[in-house]
């Protein structure tokens, strides 16, 4: 069976009528009949009563009709997508991303990017938060990877997924002798924040997001820190807290790609709200999106949704 003939019944069914179909097929009326006849025998079944006037649907037409339907809207995306998908023959997007962030974020997703779009090539343009979102707004990037929210009030984000904000120390650390109850919510327990009264706490630069969130908990609980240690990478925290120098505050994803030797002993901090990094997809508000710009976010959808 062809599409043709699909139609044919359709147009049938919806005119009650043979010569009233064909008529709108632009064919005769003794070459529709034909063809509907085939397709009855075809199938060992009688779509239309013909001792009806105008023409009824049988059982089994009404069912035809009703998966027609729906076979011709399926025909109908697919058309979309190909055509689609044809448009994206030479296109070009730029993402940012921070240096930390484009190590776990990109070898996940360009591979299967570039799979399923061969025609879109990507650069990427590494900054810190403002850097990324000052690029933004002067159109040198299309979007960013950033941990959410966004400062600037002319940007706008599609979240994408949540890690677990983490407390990290070496594990030569005192804090990790003492007996903790496990977290209800992950394999992290929970660690006090009278217990790091003094401690050196390693930040990242005051535009981060991570930075932001501590410094906001902080001031909500009247803390001041003893001593701080400021670095730009929070993969360089991260290794400062293994190795004792103090600790820092780390998105879960650093943890699987650390070798074994080097992983520090991880916590999350009780009673901080929100205990977990946000990120997600930014752009300039009322931007217009591409359609390689929308199949990235696919893309990225599909992977971390």
């Amino acid at each position: 069976m062809e599409f043709r003939d699909i139609q044919y019944v359709l147009k049938v069914a919806e005119e009650r009528s043979i010569s009233n179909a064909a008529q709108k097929l632009f064919i005769t009326q003794p070459s529709l009949s034909q063809s509907i006849a085939r397709i009855e025998e075809s199938l060992d079944v009688r779509l239309f009563d013909r001792s009806k006037k105008p023409l009824l649907l049988t059982f089994a037409g009404r069912q035809f009709v009703k998966t027609a339907y729906q076979i011709l809207n399926y025909e109908k995306q697919l058309h979309k997508q190909m055509k689609d998908i044809a448009n994206l023959k030479n296109e070009h997007i730029t993402v940012g991303v921070s240096q930390f962030r484009g190590k776990y974020f990109f070898p996940k997703v360009l591979p299967v990017f570039y799979e399923k779009y061969p025609g879109i090539t990507v650069s990427i343009y590494e900054d810190h938060a403002s850097g990324l979102e000052n690029a933004i707004l002067t159109g040198d990037i299309d979007f960013s990877v950033e941990v959410l929210p966004v400062k600037n009030n002319e940007l706008s984000y599609t979240f994408i997924n949540k890690e677990k904000h983490l407390i990290v120390v070496s594990p030569a650390h005192p804090l990790n002798n003492k007996l903790r109850a496990e977290s209800s919510t992950a394999s992290y327990p929970p660690i006090d924040l009278c217990e790091l009264q003094n401690e050196t706490f390693i930040y990242l630069l005051p535009d981060s997001q991570s930075r932001i969130q501590i410094t906001n908990f902080f001031k909500q609980e009247n803390f001041t820190p003893k001593t701080i240690l400021e670095v730009k990478n929070m993969e360089t925290a991260h290794a400062l807290a293994v190795s004792g120098i103090g600790v820092a505050f780390v998105s879960e994803v650093i943890i699987p790609y650390c070798n074994p030797e080097f992983r520090g002993k991880y916590y999350i901090l009780k009673d901080c709200v929100p205990n977990q990094l946000n990120f997600g997809l930014v752009y300039r508000k009322n931007a217009y999106l591409s359609k390689a710009v929308l199949a990235f976010f696919a893309v990225v959808k599909d992977i971390f949704g």
